[in-house]
């Protein structure tokens, strides 16, 4: 069996032990066990036959989700707003890789406008319910959530496209739609719940967002691909 083939069960085996070590108060090991999540997926990608082209953006995504989730098991305003930084970077590498994928044209360019308005309807929705609870962090959490709803609307358009349609509708719309909610669920309970269910659904659709998204990573190297456009 190559070790391609054992990555993904890894990961979610993985995925299942972190979230059994914050019901059970384990800090050590679920700190371990968050920091191997993302490098098993890096390392997936990277068994990949031409991720050394231009589809190296998404393994940039998943080096700067890591870092992010290093530096948000750090305490302090300081870690905080370092790993939103990074992940913002991880947003932005993400985007990039969905523009080059299949760019916003003229006939297509409702869907990603109707799409972008709904994520930022949703995500304006959680920011209002956590009205009076952020304190400094208005602003970034603000922007942050600006730049995760262009990822998702740009991964929606993608399904406009008809060699991505399939690759979107089961891997990148499930994808960034969970990466949507798991942030959303991470902004109300570190700001106002503080439950301990609320942190594993958390890494939960954070931990399938990311699965998600890279399985269709993956299936677009299988796709023809002539300076990023799909033909």
């Amino acid at each position: 069996m190559k070790i391609k083939q054992i990555l993904l069960p890894g990961f979610l085996i993985i995925l299942f032990v972190h979230c059994i070590c914050i019901y059970a108060a384990l800090d050590i090991w679920r700190s371990v066990t968050k920091l191997l999540l993302v490098p098993v997926l890096i390392t997936y990608l990277l068994s990949q036959q031409k991720v050394f082209n231009w589809r190296i953006r998404p393994v940039y995504g998943l080096f700067f989700s890591f870092l992010g989730d290093a530096l948000l098991i750090g305490e302090g305003a300081s870690f905080f707003l370092s790993g939103m930084i990074a992940f913002v970077l991880a947003h932005l590498n993400y985007s990039y890789f969905f523009l080059q994928l299949h760019p916003v044209k003229k006939e297509t360019k409702q869907v990603f406008v109707m799409s972008l308005i709904l994520m930022l309807l949703f995500s304006s929705a959680v920011y209002y319910f956590l009205d009076g609870y952020l304190g400094s962090y208005q602003v970034p959490v603000l922007f942050y959530m600006l730049f995760i709803s262009l990822m998702a609307s740009l991964a929606i358009h993608t399904f406009t496209h008809k060699p991505l349609k399939s690759i979107a509708v089961k891997y990148f719309i499930p994808g960034a739609v969970l990466f949507v909610i798991s942030d959303a669920i991470l902004a109300l309970n570190l700001f106002r719940f503080h439950e301990k269910g609320l942190e594993i659904a958390v890494m939960l659709t954070y931990g399938f967002a990311q699965f998600f998204l890279t399985k269709g990573f993956e299936k677009t190297d299988k796709l023809d691909v002539i300076q990023g456009s799909l033909v």
